[in-house]
């Protein structure tokens, strides 16, 4: 099943809350992207970036490493999930492990994802009572591979596209359901934060395994009207979505369909 997931971390950001390009920062002799990596398979591994400059930055740290990189379109226009459309169009597994640069996760959280879909074969998300990870996850590639070429038909409609749409488009998941108390994640967005690498590692992550229908088929009707001009009828669709987010109680995904609804279709929630 390894075999099976590619994985791909995203750092073409530049890091601009954090003051500096967070990918190569030293952690007490370890850049963050070696912390990373020394916690992940040595294979089949590819960092996504934008720029050459963060090339030539990490290559000097990841020489010990089999990693590969990829360019997203620095004329994409839609976030930072662009690294994740342009590697799409490249790589050809059957599921596709996305991390953030910035996003240190327990030691024992990838095996549990990466055992999680050896069982199920469910894409694979980690989350709690009221918020849902879009990374790190695993998600299958074509469900990404859908999304990425909905985005390239309707972008000039959809102006803004986030990460927690590759949690939208899913119909059905394994969520890896864990304490807020003890996250198995570290998300690095100042400098402040980086104290909680080693808390991260102090600590047992508890959590329980379930699986959920979420309403991705409500997600892809609002992008098939939209990508046939028909914005009107899409935004049906993205209420109803917002309705069923609400009863799962997951607070992140609801706001950004409501942000969606105020923005595309002028609907105030």
């Amino acid at each position: 099943m390894s075999s099976d997931v590619g994985i791909l971390i995203l750092a073409g950001g530049v890091g601009r809350r954090f003051g500096e390009y967070k990918t190569v920062y030293n952690v007490n002799g370890k850049t963050l992207i070696e912390i990373l990596l020394d916690r992940l398979p040595s294979s089949d591994i590819y960092i996504s970036i934008r720029y050459p400059w963060q090339e030539e930055l990490i290559r000097k740290k990841v020489d010990n490493y089999r990693v590969k990189f990829i360019y997203d379109d620095l004329e994409c226009g839609y976030g930072p999930i662009c690294g994740v459309v342009e590697a799409s169009k490249i790589l050809s597994y059957k599921y596709l492990m996305v991390f953030g640069s910035d996003t240190i996760p327990a030691k024992n959280l990838v095996a549990t994802m990466m055992d999680t879909i050896e069982s199920s074969s469910l894409p694979t998300l980690i989350g709690s009572k009221d918020f849902l990870e879009p990374m790190p996850a695993i998600y299958r590639l074509e469900d990404v591979n859908m999304l990425s070429n909905f985005i390239e038909t309707i972008k000039s409609n959809v102006k803004e596209f986030r990460s927690t749409d590759l949690i939208r488009i899913c119909r059905r998941v394994n969520i890896i359901d864990f304490d807020r108390v003890t996250p198995p994640i570290v998300n690095i967005n100042f400098k402040k934060d980086l104290s909680r690498i080693r808390d991260v590692d102090s600590r047992y992550f508890k959590y329980q395994l379930v699986d959920k229908d979420l309403p991705g088929e409500l997600y892809l009707k609002f992008l098939e009207k939209v990508a046939r001009g028909s914005v009107k009828d899409g935004c049906e669709y993205l209420k109803l979505e917002l309705r069923e987010y609400k009863t799962l109680g997951y607070l992140n995904i609801s706001n950004h369909i409501v942000a969606d609804l105020n923005r595309i279709c002028n609907i105030a929630v």
